[in-house]
C-alpha cells in the first residue's frame, strides 16, 4: 500500500498520514460505525469477491456517510486483489512468475502465493513502476483529498 500510496499521492503512508488497518470481512461495518462516531474519514478497500452489487453496495448501503466510502473492483471478474494486480500490470507478473521454478501461470501463482507474489513484486520493482489498480487509485486520491 504505501507503494500504490507513493505513485499516486506523491507521499508514503507516513508523510501522508494515512493509516492501514487490514480488516476482516465481518468487522468493516464495525469499523465504519466508529468511523461515523469519532468522524474519521475513511476508505475501505475490499475485494469484490465475484459479486461487487452485492458485496460492495448492497452489503454497505447503510454506511453511506460523507467521511466513508467503500471502494471495489466493479468487474465481477476482478474478484480479488491479485486478479486486479495482475491484470493492470501483466507484463511485470508474466516476466516475474514465469520460469522454472514457477510451474503454474502466474494469475494462479499470485493467487496460491499471495503473501509471496506482493513480497516479490515489491522487491523486484521500484514503487513508480508498480501500477495500482484503478480502485486503489480512486480510494488514495479520495482519501488524500
Amino acid at each position: 500500500m504505501d507503494a500504490f500510496c507513493m505513485s499516486v499521492t506523491g507521499k508514503a503512508l507516513n508523510d501522508a498520514n494515512f493509516h492501514v488497518i487490514s480488516v476482516g470481512g465481518t468487522s468493516f461495518k464495525r469499523y465504519l460505525d466508529l468511523a461515523k462516531l469519532l468522524n474519521i474519514r475513511t476508505a475501505v478497500i475490499r475485494d469484490n469477491d465475484g459479486d461487487f452489487q452485492k458485496n460492495c453496495i448492497e452489503n454497505y448501503k447503510n454506511y453511506e456517510m460523507e467521511n466513508a466510502k467503500v471502494f471495489f473492483a466493479s468487474n465481477d471478474t476482478q474478484k480479488t486483489f491479485e486478479i486486479c494486480m495482475y491484470e493492470t500490470n501483466k507484463t511485470l507478473c508474466e516476466a516475474l512468475f514465469t520460469n522454472n521454478h514457477i510451474k503454474s501461470p502466474p494469475q494462479e501463482y499470485m493467487l496460491a502465493n499471495k503473501a509471496e507474489a506482493a513480497l516479490r513484486l515489491l522487491k523486484n520493482h521500484k514503487p513508480a513502476e508498480l501500477i495500482a489498480p484503478d480502485y486503489i487509485k480512486e480510494a488514495l486520491k479520495w482519501i488524500a483529498a
